[in-house]
């Protein structure tokens, strides 16, 4: 072999290698991603592996609109002066009339419970946005970098707020995770540079 084949021979090699290197990340990366999904909106758990926390049972007033699933709001009433009952109605803030409300006893939770939603722990899923922006989030940067990047400033500034209310990373890796990828990440880039 010459010195010219041997080089030509390394640049190949050099390519086949790069490439491997680009798809056993890529598919670690979405791997790990999706193991990261079912850990925060299924599991309900932060990224030190405990609960993310429990909803609020802090009295709560909503109106309809707080309402996914409509069939579930029952308008509140209250006590009139005859002794019977009328519906009760609240003007909130920036709204042009009063509206009618719910009173909610067992507060967040109930509200997520009388929908049919998990309730015994944070999830962090009420509408799906948080969890469909996350599921998406999973971007390339350059050749070898991947990240997930919460595209919508309110989505990404909601899970910033979860962090701080529950005082917990819940977006960043867990150990299992890191291990995880690493092993997909080996595994996949054997296989496809075809190293033993």
């Amino acid at each position: 072999m010459t010195p010219e084949q041997f080089i030509a021979q390394l640049r190949r090699q050099k390519s086949t290698l790069q490439v491997a290197a680009e798809q056993a990340l890529e598919e670690a990366a979405k791997a790990t991603h999706m193991k990261v999904t079912g850990r925060i909106f299924t599991a309900g758990k932060a990224a030190d592996d405990s609960k993310i926390g429990n909803y609020s049972t802090k009295e709560l007033v909503v109106s309809k609109k707080a309402f996914h699933n409509k069939a579930a709001f029952k308008q509140s009433t209250r006590a009139n002066k005859s002794g019977g009952t009328r519906p009760m109605y609240i003007k909130f803030p920036n709204a042009k009339k009063a509206t009618p409300v719910m009173i909610l006893p067992g507060g967040y939770k109930q509200l997520k419970q009388i929908q049919g939603m998990r309730s015994g722990y944070v999830d962090l899923v009420y509408s799906g946005r948080t969890q469909r922006a996350f599921l998406g989030s999973l971007r390339k940067f350059g050749r070898y970098g991947w990240a997930a990047i919460m595209r919508g400033t309110k989505t990404a500034e909601k899970a910033v707020l979860n962090e701080n209310k529950f005082g917990k990373k819940i977006f960043a890796l867990t150990k299992e995770e890191e291990v995880f990828f690493s092993r997909r990440f080996v595994s996949t880039f054997n296989k496809k540079a075809q190293i033993d």
